[in-house]
């Protein structure tokens, strides 16, 4: 692992750790990268040893290499290492996590899950659901920006994302992601957070793999009708993603709501 390599690991298992309330002292980060180096399942035996910390912190959030060694001897004697560590939390204790636009990062939102919610809380389940979405298909290869000129050979395989406002007056295909909603008379409509479009043609369309429902988020490739409507030619659901690549777009915002993260961490 070259010295750049070194650090970039070392902050992303600094902020793993800020995320379980734990703080590494500068002597700690050696003895993690080893175990990262080390090959094998050290996904799992990362988490093991995260939650083992946490057991035996003995009130205090500081991590240096004496208790990481005490945490993988116990780990170690047990017969771990390999098993996931399992831990229990309230939903009610849970808190949401939002994209953030402007700051391009996740944020945790205040509000506290509510076992009888408004007839508000599922307008905005869908809007939050609909934009985290959004942001793992843009992460994915196939919709990312070509900006660079030596990516101009691989622009064939590229797909925008066009919202359902800017399909007004566009001619051609395009490829829109919404929610799929069946209203009166068997029509189908696609709608996001501002607009929504009727489809045509969405039973005889081609479709992906996968279960089809009412309120599913779906991707559609089609183009607009003269009547304004939205002829569908290609269904189907969002590319699925790695948990890994998803936990590194989260960054330091706990998707739990039980640790204190620290705002400067690196995202």
């Amino acid at each position: 692992m070259s010295a750049a390599q070194q650090r970039l690991a070392s902050k992303k298992l600094s902020a793993m750790c800020r995320m379980r309330g734990l703080e590494l002292r500068p002597d700690a980060t050696a003895p993690l990268c080893d175990l990262v180096n080390s090959g094998g399942d050290w996904q799992n035996t990362l988490q093991e040893l995260l939650a083992q910390l946490e057991k035996g912190g003995k009130g205090s959030r500081y991590v240096d290499a004496a208790a990481i060694s005490t945490a993988l001897s116990t780990i170690n004697s047990r017969g771990g290492g390999g098993a996931p560590a399992l831990e229990v939390l309230d939903l009610f204790e849970m808190r949401a996590v939002e994209y953030h636009p402007e700051r391009q990062e996740f944020i945790s939102r205040p509000e506290r899950a509510s076992l009888c919610a408004n007839a508000e809380a599922r307008y905005t389940m869908l809007a939050l659901r609909l934009a985290l979405v959004e942001q793992r298909v843009r992460r994915h290869e196939l919709f990312k920006s070509v900006a660079l000129s030596h990516s101009v050979a691989n622009q064939g395989m590229h797909l925008q994302l066009t919202s359902i406002n800017a399909l007004l007056g566009r001619k051609g295909m395009h490829v829109v992601l919404g929610v799929l909603t069946e209203v009166e008379g068997g029509r189908f409509i696609l709608e996001d957070a501002y607009s929504y479009i009727e489809l045509e043609g969405v039973r005889e369309a081609e479709r992906h793999a996968g279960f089809f429902a009412s309120s599913t988020i779906v991707l559609v490739e089609g183009e607009i009708t003269e009547t304004g409507t939205l002829f569908v030619k290609v269904l189907g659901l969002p590319p699925p993603e790695l948990r890994s690549v998803s936990m590194a777009s989260i960054g330091t915002c706990d998707p739990f709501g039980q640790y204190e993260t620290d705002k400067t961490g690196i995202t």
